[in-house]
C-alpha cells in the first residue's frame, strides 16, 4: 500500500471522478437509471449532475476506509518490526527457546563440531593440570566457551615450565585425537587470550628466571632465538607426557563429553581408575 500524500489524494479525488463519470455514462447506456434511480429516461442536467454526485461519493467513501485499513496494517506491522529492533539479548533467547521444536540443522552441526573439538582440547589441559599436581582447577565446555580455571600460588622456575606444559596441552590433545590443532590455539578475539600466547610469555619469563644475566625488557628481538628453541622443546615435552598418558585422556574426554564440566575432585576420581598407566 503506498503512503498517503496530499498528491496521492489529489489523484485519488480525480481517479474517483473520472469513474463517477463514466459509471453514470454506462447506466443511462444500458438503460439501467429508469431501474435503480428512479428518473426519467430524459434525464435533465441536474438529474446527471446528482447522479454522478452520489457516484462520487460512493466511490470516495470506499477509497477512505481502503486507506484506513491499510494505515492500520502498515502501523501494526511497524510497532512488530520495532520490537525486533529494540530486542534484547535475553529476548533474543527467550525467542530462540521457544522455536527449539524447528531445528536447524547447520547450526547444530556447527555446534557439535566446536563442542567436541572443546572437549579433546580441555580434556588435554586436564590431564596435564592432574599431572603437574595443581591444588586447585576444574574444566567445563559450553557452546560458547570452554576453559580450565586454576588457582596457584607464586610460580617459582619450574611452576613457570609446568604452566607452560599445561597452556600447550590443549593443542598437543587436539593432535593426537585429531591429527592436528585449530586455530584457537594459536590466536583468539585476543591474541592475548589463546594458549600459544600464554605459553610465548611463559617462557620469556623461564628464560630471564633461569639466566639473571638476561635483560629483563623481555623484547622477543633479544629472546627470539631462545623463545623459539624452548618453545619446540615444551611442546615435545608435552606431547610425550600425553602420549604416555592417553588412557587417561581418553577417560576426560569422554566424562567431558557426557557432562561438560568436571571438578579437581571428580578428574582425580575418574583418573584414580587409570592410575596404573599414569606417569
Amino acid at each position: 500500500m503506498k503512503k498517503l500524500t496530499v498528491f496521492g489524494a489529489f489523484i485519488d479525488l480525480i481517479q474517483c471522478f473520472v469513474a463517477a463519470c463514466g459509471i453514470t455514462l454506462l447506466i443511462n447506456f444500458f438503460g439501467l437509471t429508469t431501474e435503480f434511480l428512479n428518473v426519467t429516461e430524459e434525464l435533465s442536467r441536474n438529474a446527471i449532475i446528482n447522479e454522478v454526485r452520489a457516484i462520487f461519493f460512493l466511490l470516495i467513501t470506499i477509497t477512505t476506509l481502503k486507506y484506513v485499513y491499510f494505515l492500520g496494517i502498515d502501523r501494526l506491522l511497524g510497532e512488530k518490526q520495532s520490537d525486533v529492533d529494540n530486542m534484547t539479548p535475553t529476548g533474543i533467547g527467550a525467542i530462540a527457546s521457544e522455536m527449539e521444536e524447528v531445528p536447524c540443522e547447520a547450526d547444530d552441526k556447527i555446534a557439535d563440531y566446536n563442542i567436541n573439538i572443546s572437549v579433546i582440547h580441555e580434556a588435554g589441559h586436564a590431564v596435564m593440570a592432574y599431572l603437574k599436581k595443581l591444588e586447585y582447577y576444574s574444566v567445563y565446555v559450553a557452546h560458547t566457551s570452554a576453559k580450565i580455571t586454576y588457582v596457584y600460588k607464586n610460580l617459582d622456575l619450574e611452576d613457570v615450565k609446568d604452566q607452560i606444559l599445561i597452556s600447550y596441552a590443549g593443542a598437543v590433545a587436539e593432535e593426537l585425537v585429531l591429527g592436528e590443532f585449530h586455530y584457537g590455539c594459536i590466536g583468539s578475539i585476543s591474541d592475548q587470550e589463546s594458549d600459544f600466547s600464554k605459553a610465548t610469555g611463559l617462557i620469556k619469563a623461564y628464560i630471564v628466571m633461569n639466566d639473571c644475566t638476561k635483560s629483563k625488557s623481555l623484547l622477543d628481538s633479544e629472546l627470539s632465538d631462545e623463545i623459539i628453541k624452548l618453545s619446540n622443546e615444551f611442546y615435545q615435552e608435552t606431547k610425550e607426557i600425553l602420549s604416555s598418558n592417553k588412557d587417561a585422556l581418553d577417560t576426560i574426554i569422554e566424562a567431558l563429553k557426557k557432562q561438560r564440566q568436571l571438578t579437581q575432585e571428580e578428574i582425580e576420581r575418574l583418573l584414580e581408575k587409570e592410575k596404573g598407566g599414569i606417569i
